[in-house]
This record gives structure tokens, C-alpha cells and sequence, in this order.
């Protein structure tokens, strides 16, 4: 009986068609809009706009004179943001190596 039980399996191994073992892997559901989003962090646009958050919040954060504390780390915040934003072109730039070599 376990003989003609292996013998029938064998058989049902070699009939299945090929495509039910092949797998085609396309990666995650979400690595297309990620790799849209990295794309889009790090091009000409993202590049320019940071710069010029940098420089618009290094000169509030110079002659800002009375503002608040709220403001003052709201500001603090966009330039920490914009230089994140900017640290992928810079590094490309500087070293040849994007943000993350793995």
C-alpha cells in the first residue's frame, strides 16, 4: 500500500505543470511608491527647495530678533528637514555614495 502511495505521489510530482514550482518575485506591494518617494526626495526640485529652506530659515533664525520659543524650533525644524532632504545630493556629490550603501 505505501508503495503504491509513493509510486502515485511520484507520478503527481512529475504531471504538475513547471509553473506552479516557478515563482516570479516582483517585490513588495509598497517598493513602487517608496522608490517614487526617494525619487522624488532626491532630484533637482527637492535639492533647490531645501536650499532655500536652509537659507530662509538660517536668516529668520539671525535677524529674527523677538520670536518666540515655539517659532525658534519650528524653524530649527525645517532646517533640520531641509538638510535631511539634502544630505542624500550632497553625499552623491561630496563622495559618490548615495544615502544608504548596504
Amino acid at each position: 500500500m505505501l508503495k503504491n502511495l509513493s509510486v502515485f505521489g511520484l507520478m503527481l510530482c512529475t504531471f504538475i505543470p513547471k509553473k506552479v514550482f516557478a515563482s516570479v518575485s516582483t517585490g513588495l506591494p509598497w517598493e513602487s511608491p517608496l522608490q517614487t518617494f526617494q525619487a522624488s526626495l532626491s532630484g533637482p526640485v527637492a535639492m533647490s527647495i531645501s536650499i532655500i529652506a536652509i537659507v530662509v530659515s538660517g536668516a529668520t533664525l539671525i535677524f529674527g530678533g523677538e520670536i518666540s520659543e515655539f517659532a525658534r524650533r519650528m524653524i530649527i525644524v525645517v532646517m533640520v528637514i531641509a538638510l535631511l532632504v539634502s544630505a542624500n545630493t550632497i553625499l552623491a556629490m561630496l563622495f559618490g555614495v548615495g544615502g544608504a550603501v548596504i
